[in-house]
């Protein structure tokens, strides 16, 4: 949403953002006029310009990773830095399939002849913001959802029992999306991961 690249811009780095979201564009263009931000996919973005920099926060998840590393190589320039933080899985089998398998993400590394030069797991650091949303989740938006189903079928059965299998539907994914930030879970099955990398062949 533009807050990191402003905190760059600031310290004096020289800053462009990139979203694929038109929303989140004009949300940073309004809001921090004084940097480019390209309305385009990662893997998509062309650019005359080489940077020393690319930094992925919390969007790897978004992006094939062959896609990534191939699309940071065209940008980046010789000696440069990729900086890396979002979540990756550790299992297969999860109920939320959100972010890279983590073993996937190193075969990747490798494969594209990139070295990890600083790596640091940082998953008990974003624990409490976690058990705040899941709190607030568990207390107050779940009951509120069974109140309005409960208030729709007595009132409304007839919309109820046709509206079951959308809100079927609406569970499920609600379900794998609230698995994604149950800390007991998360903690289990992911790690949130700090990484800077480096080109192999320099």
């Amino acid at each position: 949403m533009g807050g990191l690249s402003k905190i760059l811009f600031d310290n004096g780095f020289k800053v462009e953002s990139l979203t694929p979201v038109r929303q989140q564009k004009n949300h940073i263009d309004k809001k921090y006029n004084s940097f480019a931000c390209h309305h385009t996919k990662f893997e998509k973005f062309t650019s005359n310009t080489k940077y020393g920099t690319v930094i992925n926060s919390e969007s790897l998840q978004y992006i094939k990773l062959d896609q990534a590393f191939d699309a940071v190589e065209k940008i980046l320039t010789p000696g440069g830095k990729w900086i890396i933080t979002d979540y990756f899985r550790l299992k297969q089998d999860t109920i939320n399939k959100s972010g890279h398998m983590l073993k996937d993400f190193h075969a990747q590394v490798d494969k594209h002849n990139w070295k990890i030069i600083y790596e640091q797991d940082i998953t008990l650091n974003i624990l409490p913001t976690l058990k705040f949303v899941y709190m607030y989740i568990e207390r107050f938006l779940q009951p509120l959802s069974e109140f309005a189903t409960d208030k729709l079928k007595y009132k409304q059965p007839w919309l109820y029992y046709l509206s079951s299998d959308f809100r079927e539907a609406v569970f499920n994914k609600a379900n794998k999306e609230i698995a994604a930030i149950d800390p007991e879970k998360y903690i289990q099955e992911k790690k949130y991961m700090f990484f800077v990398l480096q080109k192999n062949d320099l």
